[in-house]
């Protein structure tokens, strides 16, 4: 998994599995070299709209087999998948820190 959430949204409510990174979305450009190439990629964030932006750009520079989880943390929680913390109300898209 890459999570490519801020880490103030990580604290709130993460998920609990074995390999994730935790990459914000506005240095992914900086730390791609941190991502395996050799392993499938499941790329995570709140609802799933910047994990397919993110998703998209490594696809587009080298990485094979990418995936998008499309709900996010907020559907992974809703199907009681194995998490830490609870989500808070969804923050306000006018503030421009959308999804």
């Amino acid at each position: 998994f890459v999570d490519v959430r801020e880490h103030s949204e990580v604290e709130e409510a993460a998920f609990d599995v074995s390999s994730i990174l935790i990459i914000p979305m506005g240095v992914l450009g900086l730390r791609t070299g941190e991502i395996p190439k050799d392993r499938d990629i499941v790329v995570v964030c709140r609802v799933g709209e910047r994990s397919r932006i993110a998703g998209n750009y490594l696809l587009n520079h080298g990485f094979d087999n990418v995936y998008n989880l499309t709900e996010g943390i907020r559907g992974w929680i809703e199907k009681d998948f194995p998490h830490k913390g609870e989500l808070g109300p969804a923050p306000s898209c006018s503030g421009g820190g959308c999804c």
